[in-house]
């Protein structure tokens, strides 16, 4: 392990043989698991904005998994939040369940779904092995501090046949783009601009890893799975309340369209990776 960079005071460390890069701290999870836990009131406008934010990431995500997995069957979303893809694959014939460490949310799910939403890490719940159909991590593992023990307890708990989903940001990308706002603004400046804005730096400590799609693969291939495919996630919209609100969805649209052109023409991904893969057997 090397290091590889600095964010919000925060040592970043990379893998010499696969590239993935994780923050070197003690502690982390604990203090993660205490903020993301926090019991704070849902307020239904912040779900609405949520939802908006959220729906073409899921639409992409279910279409995705409706390929592989089309005939239902059960799925277990961790990092559900209030449950939006929840009710989504539910409306789509899955049997849902969820983890969701904010109390609040969790309950504001569960009641939204009728379905089980477990308030505590995977890792500390004892669900039964080869219990699922479907595992998904959307914009999840980059949050935890042991992706690896979490493809492997998906792993566990998928039947034979059964397919995980993760989505996750792209490190090269965003790596370039970093460099790109050194030369611009000089480093100082840059890490500076990096510790106030969530578009500058690694976002330290909320995510604790990032993926290529080289080490991304290779994680996903470790913890057992095959038949992996990775293709470019969908951006986040915003809800329009306003004419600047409406020119940035129309720009985040126009890069994801320039995105998959990107993807088909060169096989390269940018921002965003989503990846699907399957437990051998069934």
């Amino acid at each position: 392990m090397r290091p590889f960079t600095e964010d919000r005071g925060y040592q970043f460390r990379e893998c010499g043989t696969c590239g993935f890069v994780f923050i070197e701290a003690e502690n982390v999870r604990q203090g993660m698991i205490q903020e993301y836990a926090v019991d704070l009131p849902v307020d239904p406008e912040h779900v609405e904005r949520y939802w908006y934010q959220r729906a073409a990431v899921y639409r992409q995500a279910l279409g995705l998994i409706r390929r592989v997995a089309p005939n239902g069957g059960r799925l277990l979303d961790v990092g559900c939040q209030f449950g939006a893809f929840l009710q989504m694959a539910q409306k789509a014939g899955y049997e849902v369940a969820g983890i969701e460490v904010s109390r609040q949310q969790a309950a504001y799910a569960a009641e939204r779904t009728g379905g089980p939403v477990y308030d505590q890490p995977l890792e500390d719940l004892d669900l039964p092995p080869e219990s699922l159909d479907v595992v998904t991590y959307l914009d999840v593992i980059e949050h935890l501090e042991d992706p690896m023990g979490q493809l492997r307890e998906a792993f566990r708990l998928l039947k034979p046949g059964g397919w995980i989903a993760a989505r996750v940001p792209n490190l090269f990308f965003h790596g370039i783009k970093m460099r790109v706002l050194a030369s611009l603004l000089g480093r100082a400046r840059a890490q500076a601009f990096s510790r106030s804005s969530t578009f500058g730096g690694l976002q330290a400590p909320s995510h604790m890893n990032w993926f290529t799609a080289r080490s991304l693969a290779f994680a996903i291939k470790s913890a057992g799975f095959e038949d992996l495919r990775i293709v470019p996630g969908r951006p986040e919209l915003i809800k329009p309340s306003s004419l600047k609100r409406h020119v940035v969805n129309a720009l985040k649209r126009v890069y994801g369209a320039g995105a998959t052109v990107v993807y088909v023409t060169t096989g390269f991904i940018t921002a965003t990776l989503f990846a699907l893969a399957r437990r051998p057997g069934g």
